[in-house]
């Protein structure tokens, strides 16, 4: 055995410890600036915008993804298998997913404002995009607003 001793901690971040024995007596400090890009280099997110949009729970859109994204293909030339389909139609959205083998699809409720309605057009979000939206939707009651619309 090197070396026995009890030591004690006091005030957490930004404390001090010490041994039984007096040969380690140290400082403890959290760093004054964390690592990474500088925030200004990045562009401003901007506010949402549009008239028409629907609205709905995101504790129903985050199990709405979390049922239907299994199902995507991971890798697959044919980009809409690698994705997820989203259509709003009237007070339902719908995601869809497939990998050629299997199909998930599940429905629920939303509120159209401004006569949003995706009818007719095919919105493939990839994959991963609806996972990190599904890992930000932390409040199940939160309303969230979504529009889809054509590319431009």
């Amino acid at each position: 055995m090197l070396y026995t001793a009890e030591a004690t901690a006091t005030g957490g971040r930004k404390g001090h410890g010490r041994t039984s024995d007096g040969r380690v007596d140290v400082d403890f400090s959290s760093p004054v600036e964390m690592g990474g890009d500088d925030p200004g280099e990045f562009p401003d997110v901007p506010a949402f915008s549009a008239e028409g949009y629907h609205e709905m729970s995101a504790g129903m859109l985050r199990e709405m993804i979390r049922r239907t994204a299994f199902a995507a293909a991971t890798e697959n030339p044919r980009y809409a298998l690698t994705g997820i389909l989203w259509e709003l139609e009237g007070p339902k959205a719908r995601l869809v997913a497939t990998d050629g083998r299997r199909l998930a699809v599940m429905e629920g409720a939303a509120t159209a404002q401004g006569g949003h309605d995706t009818k007719g057009q095919t919105h493939v979000v990839p994959t991963k995009a609806m996972q990190l939206l599904e890992r930000n939707l932390n409040d199940p009651e939160e309303q969230v607003r979504v529009c889809l619309r054509p590319n431009d």
